[in-house]
């Protein structure tokens, strides 16, 4: 059975919401994986901001909150 986890990548300045936030990585282990002591990393399954329910309640477009996939946003 794999492992999931939530993994904070970065923290930045928001304009958009003006304020802090925290980007954040949901990864994929594998539960028996010989690679697993070369590369820990996981599989990377989505990204998403810790504001993405205030951006979608606001309206404010952003990748990172799922509304507006094709607005250029970078991590």
């Amino acid at each position: 059975m794999a492992t999931e986890n939530w993994v904070v990548v970065s923290a930045k300045y928001c304009e958009r919401v003006g304020r802090s936030i925290e980007i954040k990585e949901r990864r994929v282990y594998p539960a028996s994986d010989f690679l697993l002591t070369v590369d820990n990393r996981g599989q990377v399954r989505e990204h998403v901001c810790s504001a993405a329910i205030e951006c979608n309640m606001a309206g404010i477009p952003c990748s990172l909150a799922y509304n507006n996939p094709g607005d250029g946003r970078s991590l």
